[in-house]
C-alpha cells in the first residue's frame, strides 16, 4: 500500500492527484500512509491542493494528514492552492488550520487570496471555539457530581489559561519579528537605483558616454564643473551627451510603487499589533517615495494610514503622540518628519 514509483509517488498520492476520495479512504483502511511525500517533498495534501480537489483535502485531513507540510522550496499546500487560483481550496485549508505565514510572506500578485484565507480562518476559529465550549460543558457536567473533580477542573483550566496566554504572547512576538524583517527589506533601495553623486534614489536617470547612470540634475551640476565621468573618471569631452534610460526609469518607478504599497500594508499590520513606531516608519517610507514619485492613490492611502495611527494612539491614551505618532497632514510633512534622521537613502 505504500509502494512508490521512481518519483516517490504512492497510491494515496496518485488518488489525491485525481481527487479519488473513495480510493483514498480504501487505501487508508488498508493502512496506507496518507502523509508520504514524493521525492520533491510534495505530499498527497499538497498535490490535492494544487489540483483544487476540495473533498480529497478534507478526507486526507480527517485521516490525519498534515495540511502544512511544505514541498521543496518551502511551498505549502495553501500557497500552491493560491498560486493555482483555487479559492475554495484556500478556504478549506485555512478552515483546517493551515498555516498561512509563507503565503503572506510571498503573496500572489493580482489575485484575491486574502478573502478565502480570512473566511477559512474565521470558520476554523468558530469550530475551535465550539469544541472548547463543548469540552468545558462536559467538564462542568462531570465536576458537578464530584467536588474533587471540580477542584481539579478549575486548576486544569487555570493552567490552560496560562498556557494559552503564553502561546499568544509567543505568537504575537513572533509575528512582530516577522513584520520587522519585512520592513527592513522595504527600507532598502537597490544599489543600481541610487545616484552615485547624491546617494538618493534616481527619478530621472541619465546615461553618460562612459556607460554610467546618474540623476539628471546631479550629473548636469557635476558637468558644469568638470568634464570627466564621476565614477570612471573618463574624459567626456567638451560637450558631454546625456541619454535617457527608459528601462531603468521604468524599473525604479515600479519598485517605488511596490515599495509604497508594501510599506502601507505593513503600517496597517503594525497598527493592529500595537507597534506605532514601526507603523510610522513604514508610513514615512511610503511618503518619502510618494514625494519623489507622486501618485494620488498612494497619497490618499498615506493620509489614511496617518489618521489610523493617530486614532489608534489616541485610543491607547498615550501621552507621547506628538513625539512618536503621525499627526494627519500633508504627504510632504510626513516625509520631512524623519529626513533629518535618516537622510536621502533610507536604511534600518
Amino acid at each position: 500500500m505504500n509502494c512508490q514509483d521512481k518519483s516517490g509517488r504512492t497510491p494515496v498520492y496518485m488518488a489525491a492527484a485525481y481527487g479519488h476520495v473513495e480510493a483514498i479512504k480504501t487505501l487508508a483502511e488498508l493502512r496506507a500512509n496518507v502523509d508520504t511525500a514524493a521525492q520533491n517533498g510534495a505530499t498527497p495534501v499538497y498535490i490535492a491542493a494544487q489540483q483544487g480537489h476540495i473533498e480529497a483535502i478534507k478526507t486526507l485531513a480527517e485521516l490525519g494528514a498534515n495540511v502544512n507540510t511544505a514541498k521543496q522550496g518551502g511551498f505549502t499546500p495553501v500557497f500552491i492552492a493560491a498560486h493555482q487560483g483555487h479559492i475554495e481550496a484556500i478556504k478549506t485549508l485555512a478552515e483546517l488550520g493551515a498555516n498561512t505565514t509563507y503565503l503572506e510572506q510571498h503573496p500572489i500578485i493580482g489575485f484575491d487570496w486574502q478573502t478565502p484565507v480570512q473566511e477559512g480562518k474565521k470558520l476554523y476559529e468558530e469550530k475551535l471555539a465550539e469544541q472548547q465550549k463543548q469540552s468545558a460543558q462536559e467538564q462542568e457536567s462531570e465536576a458537578q457530581s464530584d467536588p474533587l473533580t471540580l477542584t481539579r477542573t478549575i486548576e486544569a483550566l487555570r493552567k490552560r489559561i496560562v498556557e494559552l496566554e503564553q502561546k499568544e504572547l509567543i505568537h504575537h512576538e513572533k509575528k512582530i519579528s516577522e513584520l520587522r524583517s519585512e520592513a527592513k527589506e522595504l527600507m532598502k533601495d537597490p544599489g543600481s537605483f541610487i545616484d552615485p553623486i547624491s546617494q538618493a534614489i534616481m527619478t530621472n536617470p541619465k546615461l553618460t558616454s562612459a556607460g554610467q547612470a546618474y540623476q539628471d540634475e546631479s550629473i548636469r551640476d557635476w558637468l558644469s564643473r568638470s568634464r570627466v565621468d564621476p565614477n570612471t573618471m573618463q574624459d567626456l569631452g567638451d560637450n558631454p551627451q546625456l541619454l535617457p534610460v527608459h528601462a531603468l526609469k521604468g524599473a525604479i518607478e515600479e519598485f517605488a510603487a511596490n515599495t509604497q504599497s508594501g510599506a502601507l500594508d505593513l503600517a496597517n499590520k503594525f497598527i493592529d499589533y500595537g507597534q506605532p513606531e514601526d507603523a510610522q516608519q513604514m508610513i514615512v517610507r511610503a511618503a518619502e517615495l510618494n514625494e519623489k514619485f507622486p501618485n494620488e492613490e498612494f497619497r490618499k492611502r498615506i493620509e489614511e494610514a496617518g489618521k489610523d495611527l493617530a486614532s489608534s494612539q489616541s485610543r491607547q491614551n498615550t501621552s507621547d503622540t506628538g513625539a512618536r505618532g503621525v499627526v494627519p497632514g500633508s504627504v510632504s510633512n510626513l516625509a520631512q518628519s524623519s529626513r533629518g534622521d535618516r537622510g536621502n537613502a533610507p536604511q534600518i
